[in-house]
């Protein structure tokens, strides 16, 4: 059975997705774990690193796993939508304590990873694949 998100996300081939924010919680020669909104097709998760292959000639490929969260408040919404984009490299520091408790409140109440995305740079994406459930036989 599909997620809510694997639906909206499968709907639209991955190099039509466009990126409306990201919220990066963790760097290391890009990102590594966050909060991406997009705008098209318009919805919102979490994600985080599990694989990467290294490319010396530019930006490394990168598999991340997705999580969907439950709906958040218009509060919240808007707290996201605050935070804006960072750049690629650069931190924020300007996160208010209400910023900081509504994206970990997002992160507490997320999903099991329903979906893998491969993506350099979590602007432009190249694949999306379903995680067969633990147990599941198909």
């Amino acid at each position: 059975m599909n997620s809510r998100l694997e639906e909206i996300l499968s709907s639209v081939s991955v190099d039509q997705w466009q990126v409306q924010s990201t919220i990066i919680i963790a760097w290391y020669d890009g990102p590594r774990e966050g909060l991406c909104v997009l705008a098209h097709p318009a919805c919102a998760f979490y994600f985080r690193i599990i694989g990467e292959w290294y490319n010396p000639e530019g930006l490394d490929d990168r598999l991340f796993q997705v999580s969907d969260f439950p709906e958040i408040t218009a509060t919240q919404s808007e707290e996201l939508n605050a935070c804006g984009s960072q750049a690629l490299g650069q931190y924020s520091d300007d996160f208010t304590p209400e910023r900081e408790q509504t994206i970990n409140t997002i992160i507490e109440r997320r999903g099991p990873p329903i979906l893998i995305v491969r993506t350099a740079d979590w602007m432009s994406f190249e694949a999306i694949w379903s995680v067969i459930p633990s147990g599941a036989i198909y």
